[in-house]
């Protein structure tokens, strides 16, 4: 049951099997919202923008300025810490959207250059990359706004509530104004959305990290061993939340 579903999630997000034997990893992307720093070759200044969907082989930018197809940037994570670890990419396309510019861009670095960089981090937490395989996807995740209460699994304790920015059916990272102990096992309860009740799952928060930009905690969270029901009840929120949505 498990194996179909995220073969179900598989056919919405990437289409049908390619024909052509090219490997369907490269093509996965999913959405999220990280902050980037990005400088041109030709500029040692750095400006500001927002990866919105990332993948195996490229991301998009948006709130980047004015840019030419071909043209060589250097991309870094801003997290503090991140800054000084930048990829090379180049610019595929460069489009108007509103006000503001999005690029789609690719990287230019060597597998093995990835595999040491703030893009694996991403892509870990995204589901996208584990330890052992850089290129092994393991839970397609969504970007969301749904709202998150977390408690103690033990007692039930309120421990924080706030916003899951992605979701799969291994996880979610939960952004809150409160931290909460790395390791802890907690309850999660995610919702309501929609027509579909709140979810209940246990889980354990893998790692806590402050995000200053913003000014709250990150909590990336691992569901615990899924019971059918919970697995059709994360697979229905996913699987609405992709519908109708672009990560290509």
């Amino acid at each position: 049951m498990f194996s179909k579903f995220l073969d179900g999630l598989k056919q919405i997000v990437l289409g049908p099997p390619s024909q052509t034997g090219h490997d369907g990893r490269s093509r996965t992307r999913v959405l999220c919202r990280y902050p980037v720093l990005y400088s041109p070759q030709s500029s040692v200044e750095q400006h500001r923008a927002y990866v919105v969907d990332i993948g195996i082989s490229g991301m998009r930018l948006e709130g980047v300025h004015k840019l030419k197809k071909g043209d060589i940037l250097s991309v870094a994570s801003a997290y503090p810490g991140l800054e000084q670890n930048k990829l090379q990419c180049e610019v595929m396309w460069c489009r108007q959207k509103g006000a503001d510019w999005s690029a789609g861009i690719r990287y230019v670095e060597t597998e093995e250059n990835l595999k040491g960089s703030w893009v694996k981090v991403i892509l870990q937490e995204l589901g996208l990359a584990d330890e052992n395989a850089f290129q092994r996807r393991k839970h397609l995740r969504i970007a969301t706004t749904l709202r998150c209460e977390v408690r103690n699994l033990r007692t039930g304790h309120y421990l924080t509530d706030g916003k899951v920015l992605n979701l799969s059916v291994g996880g979610a990272l939960v952004q809150s104004a409160n931290t909460v102990e790395d390791g802890a096992q907690v309850l999660c309860l995610i919702g309501p959305y929609s027509n579909y009740p709140t979810l209940s799952i246990s889980a354990k928060n893998l790692s806590t990290r402050y995000d200053e930009d913003e000014g709250c905690y990150l909590h990336s969270i691992q569901f615990s061993t899924l019971k059918p029901r919970d697995v059709k009840q994360v697979g229905k929120y996913v699987v609405h939340l992709l519908k109708g949505r672009s990560v290509g």
